[in-house]
C-alpha cells in the first residue's frame, strides 16, 4: 500500500505544458469576453456622445432663442411707442388742417402742442 509516486522529467514538463496551456486558454477566453463586452458597449458610447452633442446644440439654441425673445419684446415695445407717437402726430396735423381751414380750434392746437412736446422730451430722455 505504500506505493511511491515517481515523476520523471518528461512528466514534469508535460504538467508544466498543461498548466501553460490552461493559462493561455483562460487568457484567450478573457480576451474574447472583453472584446465582446467592448463591442456591446460601443453603441452606448456613440449614442452617449451624440446625446451630449445634441444637448450642447439644444442649450445653444435655447440661449439664442432667449436672445431673440428679448429682441422681439423690445421691438414690440418700440412699435407700440411708434404707433402712439404716430397717432399724436396725425392728431396734430389734423388740428393744423382744421385751423387752416376755419381759423378755429386754438385749444385743440395747444393740446396737440403739449402732447408733441411730451413725446419729443420722452424721445430725448430715452
Amino acid at each position: 500500500m505504500h506505493q511511491q509516486i515517481m515523476f520523471t522529467p518528461a512528466d514534469l514538463i508535460e504538467v508544466m505544458k498543461s498548466v501553460c496551456y490552461l493559462i493561455t486558454l483562460i487568457a484567450a477566453v478573457v480576451g474574447i469576453i472583453a472584446a465582446t463586452v467592448t463591442k456591446v458597449k460601443a453603441p452606448d458610447r456613440s449614442r452617449d456622445k451624440e446625446l451630449e452633442e445634441h444637448e450642447k446644440r439644444i442649450n445653444e439654441l435655447e440661449k439664442t432663442r432667449e436672445e431673440f425673445k428679448t429682441f422681439f419684446r423690445s421691438d414690440s415695445d418700440r412699435f407700440v411707442r411708434l404707433e402712439s407717437d404716430t397717432r399724436i402726430y396725425q392728431r396734430g396735423l389734423l388740428a393744423l388742417i382744421n385751423h387752416s381751414i376755419d381759423g378755429n380750434n386754438i385749444s385743440e392746437l395747444e393740446k396737440c402742442r403739449d402732447e408733441l412736446t411730451e413725446v419729443i422730451y420722452k424721445v430725448k430722455e430715452n
